[in-house]
């Protein structure tokens, strides 16, 4: 899994609302995410304070430490994180209000 879709792991973690992750989606775009709410302050106005301690928890030690476990039940299974802007993300779920940033697939 490569930094971008071990950042959107690391967010689907923080149990986001579709609102949420729309916007986060529209914030980072394809570009790489930034998890640092101190370095993107936009992080500040999108999650609530628990889904801001989470993601410090997280960010505390490499991403690949933390997300051991979601890493590890992805690989079991044989699944894959499609985000918002990925090919093969569902064209039909762009017309609803507030699309999913992801899917696992």
């Amino acid at each position: 899994m490569d930094d971008h879709h071990l950042a959107w792991l690391a967010l689907s973690e923080l149990n986001l609302s579709f609102k949420q992750g729309f916007e986060l989606a529209q914030l980072f775009g394809s570009q790489q995410v930034t998890l640092d709410p101190q370095h993107c302050c936009q992080l500040n106005s999108i999650l609530n304070q628990q889904q801001l301690n989470y993601l410090a928890q997280l960010n505390s030690q490499p991403l690949v430490v933390s997300l051991a476990n979601p890493l590890q039940w992805a690989q079991s299974h044989k699944a894959k994180l499609l985000l918002f802007h990925d090919a093969g993300y569902p064209e039909a779920l762009n017309s609803i209000h507030h699309p999913p940033a992801f899917l696992w697939v």
